[in-house]
Order: C-alpha cells, then structure tokens, then sequence
C-alpha cells in the first residue's frame, strides 16, 4: 500500500480533455483527486481544454484521467514529455498503439496472434466479412463509435454512424462471449487469494482451482519506472490465475 511519503510532493490530475467521453473524464478526475487527497497529496485538478493547458511549474507527477482520444492515444503524453513532466500510465508508442484498433490488429497479426476475422473499410464501402460483425470506429475511446450489425438491413446505418468519427473503419467478426465476474479477496501474507467465479457460465475444478469451482488469483504490485522528465511512474498489477501469469498497466 501507497504510504504518504512515498507520495510525489504536488499531484496534477489532468482531466476531462477535448474529447467525446469529457464528461466522464471530469467525473473520473474528481474521484481520483478526492482519493489522493485522502492519502495526504497535495493535489491541483486541472481541466483540460486543448493541448495549451498550464500546471503549476512546482508539480511533481502529472496523474491522466482523460479517457478516449487525447488522453489515451498518446497526444497528451508527448505534450507532458516535451515539458519534463513525470506522468502515469503508458508512453507514447504503447499509448498510439493500443489506442488505435487497426494499429493493435496488425500487431496481433505480425506477432501471430489469432483474433477474430477482421478488414479494414472506408465510409461507403461494404465489408466482405459475413455476418454478424461489429462495426469500429478505430481511434475513439470506450464503445464511441461502435455498432454490432446483426443483420443485413443494420449495415448501412452502423458504416454511416461510425463514419462520424472516422473515414477507415475496422470492421470484424464478433463472438458470442460468456461473461465471468471474479471476486478477489486481498489476504494478509502475500498468500492467494481465493476467487469465485460467478455468472451463467463457470468453470470445472482444475489445476490451480482455490476449490471453490474457479482458480486462485492473487494479485502482486511493482512499480516500474520509465524514463521521462524528472520521474516517470508506471504501475503494473500482474495478475495469477492457477499457474498462468498475466500483467497489465494501470492509467489510474
């Protein structure tokens, strides 16, 4: 757990931003600075308009809470870079590359990962791909732009509403998915935590299984740090489920 001396001195919540999800992002930057401020942070919540924004020339670390484009695509990560300024979550390429959806597609390709069917269209044009897909926006947060089309009387109106964002358009297979909510509980120790599985679907009793009919999961937290400005923070929870090995970064 975070304690406050190991707190940067002046936090800068960035939120909001330029883009569609701004009223979310406002949202998302109050919570995050109700909660350092709780930690005993000296925090200043900045309303992002456009890339002219100004922070206090005392601030220590700058926490992103804008979502979707500007945010999370990597614009406003190159503006806290060219200033010196330590910031959280992802640098640049990772941030252009995970936001971009036809960017992420061809890496997944290139690195012989298999995902669903896909093709690239433009505003006009009909994909090949058979029904039912989903129709993307490709460089919008969240479900911006997005459209299942589940017959064919569904797709001229998914290509024209995704096309308000975008000319290139991703387009791809969708699966039918089972959902699974997971419960983790923190234990003292260090020791793993049991899970428990629940929704329609569940799993059998396996390898690593906490005997609860789901696997184990406990989660561990390391700081990495990237190299930017002053201090550039990067959280990585790596998650264990049985014997597998997961990690993702946090934005915040």
């Amino acid at each position: 757990m975070t304690t406050r001396e190991e707190l940067p001195k002046k936090i800068a919540v960035l939120m909001g931003g330029p883009g569609s999800e701004r009223e979310v992002s406002l949202a998302t930057g109050r919570g995050v600075a109700k909660a350092l401020r709780s930690l005993g942070a000296e925090v200043v919540e900045i309303d992002v308009r456009n890339e002219d924004f100004q922070l206090p020339n005392d601030v220590d670390l700058a926490f992103i809470t804008i979502h979707g484009t500007f945010g999370e695509d990597g614009q406003i990560q190159k503006i806290l870079e060219r200033r010196g300024i330590a910031y959280t979550g992802d640098g640049v390429s990772a941030s252009e590359t995970a936001f971009d959806k036809i960017h992420t597609k061809e890496k997944f390709r290139e690195h012989g990962i298999t995902t669903p069917p896909w093709e690239v269209i433009h505003a006009g044009q009909r994909p090949t791909i058979t029904l039912p897909i989903v129709v993307k926006a490709p460089r919008q947060g969240s479900t911006v732009g997005v459209v299942i089309v589940r017959n064919e009387s569904e797709l001229e109106s998914a290509i024209d509403e995704a096309a308000k964002y975008d000319r290139e358009l991703l387009t791809k297979g969708r699966l039918l998915r089972f959902q699974q909510q997971v419960s983790v509980s923190q234990s003292a120790g260090g020791r793993r935590s049991g899970a428990r599985l629940s929704g329609k679907h569940r799993r059998g009793k396996n390898k690593g299984d906490s005997g609860t009919g789901a696997p184990r999961i406990s989660l561990s937290r390391s700081a990495g740090v990237r190299a930017c400005g002053r201090n550039s923070i990067r959280q990585r929870t790596a998650v264990h489920l049985g014997d597998q090995h997961h990690s993702r970064h946090d934005r915040g």
